[in-house]
């Protein structure tokens, strides 16, 4: 131990250099050091989809594994695991073939024919609105539609359209990610298949490098976490679902152009809080406006806003009960942040993340407010 005390000063020193040499050329070689990192997370992407795809169909997997359970035939009971995962991947299969022999290529043909017959569009609405003498009515506030027009024609000239049915063609293509894909779904059923394995083993490793103590304390908090994240996800998974089905049946019924894509559209929307059904909408009008006239226009956003009414106070709430429990300017910021950084992947995810952080924090002040002795006065809103 002397010895070791001798050398200890000048191990602690070349630990220090060395550190700094490690950060010097980390910073020196950034480009080199995110290239790296970009290809680990490229090499490990198929196992980042194969973990969401198992922990998307996971509740499921339980819950028809409960089921099976309770049955009298011994072989089904026996063979629960099994059969549930096998059920649940052929549903979802069933599913994704659906998708792509009906709705995919419907919403296909309608992006080209948008691409097709967008100019025409944009003639009809600059000669209505020549029609309506802007103008004249408004000529208090100085509005001319001329203006008006050629905003509209230099704001749409920058977009290439030259090459949108090739973007189109990108996002539906997936032949180039087909070995992804399938990595994706191998991974996650083994996920499924070694569930329990898995965290046992993250169980015993955590407790080895964090102690017992830590460690549980860890898992409680991740047990909570996960709690929060898969309500949510779930039941927002499901009403964008219910609200994309009644969004296609309405608009088809009221004959609107381009109605499963809108439909689509609105339920995916749908998934974003507070904004996400106002653009929808607000969009959907406005396509409508162009396609159908601004009768049409009118009474599809009147039957949208309705159906809007019945999920928010009706359908939503069944769902989603108190999944949360966050005050709307907080989930109001969590969009904004979370769209400000990540787009629209951000604005589905920052709310359930949001709620973890103010969970932790929450946790947080109340032990320090114990260490401190200061009384905790939670006052209800009434």
């Amino acid at each position: 131990m002397k010895r070791f005390g001798q050398y200890s000063t000048w191990l602690l020193a070349f630990l220090f250099a060395a550190g700094l040499i490690i950060i010097y050329k980390t910073v020196d070689n950034l480009s080199n050091v995110f290239a790296f990192f970009g290809n680990a997370l490229h090499i490990a992407m198929p196992f980042i989809i194969g973990f969401a795809i198992a922990y998307i169909l996971n509740i499921p997997c339980v819950r028809l594994q409960r089921i099976f359970a309770k049955s009298r035939v011994k072989f089904i009971a026996e063979k629960r695991k099994i059969l549930s995962i096998a059920s649940v991947y052929i549903i979802m299969l069933a599913i994704i073939v659906v998708a792509l022999r009906a709705v995919v290529p419907a919403i296909y043909r309608s992006i080209l024919d948008i691409y097709e017959n967008f100019p025409t569009y944009i003639d009809n609405a600059a000669n209505y609105l020549k029609e309506l003498r802007i103008d004249e009515k408004l000529a208090f506030i100085n509005i001319n539609e001329d203006v008006i027009i050629n905003k509209v024609n230099e704001w749409f000239s920058n977009i290439d359209f030259t090459k949108f049915a090739q973007y189109a063609q990108g996002v539906l293509s997936v032949t180039s990610n087909v070995l992804n894909i399938f990595i994706a779904i191998i991974a996650s059923l083994y996920m499924l298949f070694d569930k329990e394995r898995i965290k046992r083993t993250f169980y015993r490793v955590t407790g080895v490098l964090m102690g017992v103590g830590a460690r549980d304390k860890m898992v409680g908090y991740m047990k909570k976490l996960n709690d929060i994240f898969s309500k949510y996800i779930y039941s927002q998974l499901i009403d964008a679902t219910i609200v994309m089905v009644l969004s296609i049946i309405v608009l088809m019924i009221l004959k609107v152009k381009y109605a499963v894509l809108l439909g689509v559209i609105i339920g995916l929307c749908n998934i974003i809080p507070y904004f996400g059904a106002i653009f929808a909408v607000g969009g959907t009008i406005l396509v409508t406006c162009f396609t159908g006239g601004i009768g049409k226009a009118i009474w599809t956003g009147i039957a949208l806003i309705v159906m809007q009414q019945i999920d928010a106070n009706l359908i939503g709430p069944r769902i989603m009960g108190q999944s949360l429990e966050m005050r709307p300017l907080l989930v109001i910021i969590a969009v904004t942040v979370g769209s400000g950084f990540f787009g629209f992947m951000g604005m589905i995810l920052s709310v359930p993340i949001f709620a973890m952080l103010k969970l932790i924090a929450e946790d947080l002040i109340r032990a320090r407010e114990r260490r401190l002795g200061i009384s905790i006065n939670e006052e209800e809103d009434e």
